[in-house]
């Protein structure tokens, strides 16, 4: 089977686990510091807040927000494409999602799509920069632009107020599982901080109600050897889209992007024959994926949904396993 997309551990990573390992020091500490100030350098952030999950970063930058403005009750303004977990944070922080249509050109939230038929007082903006695309990132005093930024390191995309990453195992720098907030701003810098570590501000002060979502530095240790090889997994990944692209176009459509963006996975974006495809290349051991239906089901969302395949891509998808995939496609729609 051609796997759609795996990541890839090496002897970096195992070095330095041991490194922790051996320290005894497994919690949150020294090598989550170095992540946080390599990533600062990478995202071209001012602070690094390490947590749990991009759901957690997404919800812990909608907390702060809560606190920072002195607000309660709220309305959120997500795309309809997206995966459920950014539904789910506005929810685990008790706001209510107003959900809108994609723009057709690049499937991001842009502003000229709601801004004119907002019927809410939207406290939050959170737009989400699809597989590495930049979406809007419209600033005013009345909202507070979070990105999800779940699918776009390496991408040279903007975080708004507070960007929130994922290092979750199909992305393109993976520890298993976590994520971070990436923020300019001292004081939500320092209000995340509070709230993912019980709410201190010190380790013995348990004043303000805060949560553990902490980082620890067993997955740090495998985030940093993996950094090492960010460079190198942006070309391939580039070039893997660029080859799917030349070689297929007349028999999809490719979504655009930037010199400076990185699609994260391959998005061919074909007719009603979706799902037929999707069975005759699973027969054929290639193992392609659909992409997450949408939230409610708006027009520019669903036609995404039923009519996008994702392609094997990683790097563990050779130019060999590449190859395999053209010719399997290129068998299908030549009924051969």
């Amino acid at each position: 089977m051609i796997s759609w997309n795996e990541p890839v551990f090496g002897d970096k990573e195992k070095e330095l686990v041991n490194k922790v390992l051996d320290s005894g020091y497994v919690s949150e500490g020294p090598m989550t510091k170095k992540l946080e100030t390599r990533l600062a350098e990478i995202v071209g952030a001012k602070h690094i807040i390490m947590t749990t999950s991009c759901t957690a970063a997404i919800y812990l930058a909608i907390e702060a927000d809560k606190r920072i403005r002195g607000y309660i009750k709220g309305d959120v303004i997500i795309p309809d494409l997206t995966f459920v977990a950014t539904k789910n944070a506005v929810e685990m922080a008790k706001l209510t999602s107003k959900i809108y249509d994609v723009s057709e050109n690049n499937y991001c939230l842009q502003d000229e799509d709601w801004m004119p038929i907002a019927k809410c007082t939207p406290k939050i903006v959170i737009p989400v920069n699809l597989l590495g695309r930049q979406a809007m990132d419209y600033i005013d005093s009345e909202f507070t632009v979070i990105m999800d930024n779940a699918g776009a390191l390496g991408s040279d995309v903007t975080n708004g107020k507070v960007g929130c990453y994922s290092l979750q195992g199909n992305k393109i720098i993976s520890c298993g599982q976590g994520g971070f907030c990436a923020t300019d701003d001292d004081w939500y810098a320092e209000k995340i901080r509070q709230l993912k570590d019980f709410g201190r501000e010190d380790k013995f002060d348990n004043n303000t109600i805060g949560f553990n979502l902490k980082f620890n530095d067993i997955l740090a240790a495998v985030a940093l050897g993996q950094l090492d090889q960010l460079e190198d997994r942006k070309i391939i990944l580039t070039e893997q889209y660029k080859k799917y692209r030349k070689e297929l176009s007349d028999y999809g459509k490719f979504v655009d992007y930037s010199l400076t963006e990185v699609p994260l996975w391959v998005e061919f974006i074909v007719g009603d024959e979706r799902d037929e495809l999707y069975d005759y290349l699973k027969a054929r051991y290639v193992n392609c994926r659909k992409p997450w239906n949408p939230l409610v089901g708006l027009p520019n969302a669903k036609k995404y949904s039923e009519h996008v395949l994702w392609l094997p891509n990683g790097p563990t998808n050779d130019s060999y396993k590449m190859d395999e995939v053209i010719s399997k496609i290129k068998e299908f729609y030549n009924g051969i």
